[in-house]
């Protein structure tokens, strides 16, 4: 039933259901519209006490992966998030993304790693797309009809391999001639830091006293912040140029390419190798992925 109540006239329902009293109010003075938010309301109890869902189609995956993406992206470390955007928009959207998310089941995504792998991706790439794509489902309750149909890549473990006294030698000679390279392989060689430990490092961690570097932010929590000492080469490594050319904020390799162009008077030209490509090219062989 519906009744008015208070001074203003506001139209109120009370009902039976369940056994409870549902007494509320509509919130309007038009007796139609108190009616209709009866009648809804009713209908949104039974609904839900019979667990009646209103069925709707997935989405496709472009807007799926779209949704996603800014839902863990503030969850992500920025590489990390890179990465993942770059498995959406390079390679799972254009291959799959026109479907919606229930008609991407095994097959289809059997026939999208025989591309990939026609193209040459590796298997941790592949994998690392197949995630992405995993999550996607699992958002929205879809993987689990998939799962056991899916078969990852089988990554092999055992590329990378420590080098002896002598490849070290042969790689130091071949960098000999490149000081902003020679100086970033010896200090991967000797503090087993990663490629972007490197990269990112900058004076202010380093100690010119206890001869240490305090790591930043790593690709695990406990590399994190770990202080590691600097051998004698290591150190040499870092004092190939000017002292007064330091900044405590600038990063070492960007002081280090300013102190090459110095030496040699030139200004690099757009095909010149840059400090970031000379340490991917450098560091590939070092101890640390």
């Amino acid at each position: 039933m519906i009744y008015k109540r208070g001074k203003q006239g506001i139209y109120w329902y009370r009902f039976r259901f369940a056994g409870r009293m549902i007494h509320e109010s509509t919130r309007t003075q038009s007796k139609t519209l108190a009616r209709e938010a009866e009648r809804q309301r009713r209908r949104e109890l039974e609904t839900k006490w019979n667990h009646v869902e209103r069925r709707t189609l997935p989405p496709t995956l472009e807007r799926a992966s779209s949704a996603w993406l800014a839902l863990e992206k503030p969850h992500l470390a920025k590489r990390t998030y890179e990465i993942y955007e770059v498995a959406v928009r390079c390679h799972l959207v254009p291959a799959l993304g026109p479907r919606l998310l229930w008609d991407i089941g095994a097959d289809a995504i059997a026939s999208y790693q025989a591309r990939r792998k026609g193209a040459d991706a590796s298997a941790r790439t592949i994998n690392k797309e197949l995630q992405v794509l995993r999550q996607i489902l699992k958002r929205h309750k879809l993987w689990a009809y998939v799962q056991d149909d899916v078969k990852f890549e089988r990554e092999y473990s055992d590329i990378g391999k420590a080098l002896t006294r002598e490849e070290e030698k042969r790689l130091l000679k071949a960098c000999a001639s490149n000081a902003l390279l020679s100086a970033v392989v010896t200090l991967a060689l000797n503090t087993a830091l990663r490629k972007n430990e490197i990269r990112t490092l900058r004076w202010s961690q380093i100690d010119f006293e206890r001869r240490t570097v305090t790591v930043g932010r790593a690709k695990t929590p406990a590399g994190s912040n770990r202080v590691v000492p600097l051998n004698q080469p290591a150190f040499d490594s870092l004092l190939s140029g000017p002292a007064a050319s330091w900044s405590q904020e600038r990063t070492i390799m960007s002081s280090l390419h300013a102190r090459q162009r110095e030496s040699s008077g030139n200004i690099p030209t757009a095909t010149a190798l840059t400090p970031r490509s000379q340490l991917n090219r450098g560091v590939q062989h070092g101890v640390r992925p």
